[in-house]
């Protein structure tokens, strides 16, 4: 990789975006068989929203030699950002059986699939990632999430969910998820036991707003109202700080 690239690269590190694409720009006037250089300015041109010149810059890219795996997900990303469902589904069901992908690429596979409306493909991306790496608790809890998406019956989700807290119990994201779906079947008890173990740091970990409000709920209804003055009150940090979000 040459120097320009690692310096752009420095940039983004920092959060510099725009400081890494106009120094790429510059690069790629006089060095256009740069093909590292598209895939990375491609990528910065994604994550600033500029979708269409991100996949143009990633097809230069393509033309000068075969992606990287990573950058052939971006585009497929980016073909779905455009409208271009069919295109971006078989680029990203093509990743699905290669065994050289990472796992957590191959859980960006299923994200990608998901977002063009093909949970039930992304099921089977998850699956191979279960496959692979049976210990993976995300792959779990994202094949839990898409499969509920694609209708599976709530105790099959449930069980995903459970095994992706079995392998990482002190995952915050799982805990409230989960705790989320039970509230949601009116299991109010079970809801608060996802929730009970949680510490006042991991608390402050949740910046989503309607998740604060359903914990707050239950700490109340179980009487716990230390827990849920501490929520509502990291809630009103939050929002003062303008960064609440809210559930996918």
């Amino acid at each position: 990789m040459n120097g320009i690239v690692e310096q752009a690269l420095d940039a983004c590190d920092r959060g510099e975006l725009d400081q890494a694409g106009q120094i790429l720009r510059n690069h790629l006037r006089d060095h256009e068989d740069d093909k590292r250089g598209w895939e990375l300015l491609g990528r910065i041109h994604l994550d600033q929203g500029a979708v269409a010149e991100a996949v143009a810059a990633i097809e230069t890219a393509s033309l000068l030699a075969p992606l990287q795996p990573e950058s052939r997900i971006f585009l497929a990303i980016g073909y779905g950002q455009l409208g271009r469902y069919e295109l971006s589904r078989d680029l990203l069901v093509g990743m699905i059986p290669d065994p050289t992908l990472s796992i957590t690429l191959l859980l960006q596979v299923a994200a990608g699939l998901d977002a063009i409306g093909q949970p039930e493909l992304a099921v089977q991306a998850c699956r191979s990632a279960v496959r692979r790496e049976p210990d993976q608790a995300q792959a779990y809890y994202d094949l839990g999430y898409y499969s509920a998406r694609s209708g599976a019956p709530l105790h099959v989700v449930e069980a995903l969910a459970r095994q992706a807290i079995s392998l990482e119990p002190d995952n915050v994201r799982y805990r409230v998820g989960l705790a989320s779906m039970f509230v949601q079947q009116g299991r109010l008890t079970d809801a608060y036991d996802c929730v009970s173990r949680l510490r006042d740091d991991q608390i402050q970990q949740i910046a989503c707003r309607c998740c604060l409000q359903r914990i707050v709920e239950l700490f109340r209804t179980a009487g716990d109202e230390r827990r849920a003055t501490l929520c509502q009150s990291h809630l009103r940090d939050l929002e003062l700080r303008g960064i609440a979000g809210d559930c996918d």
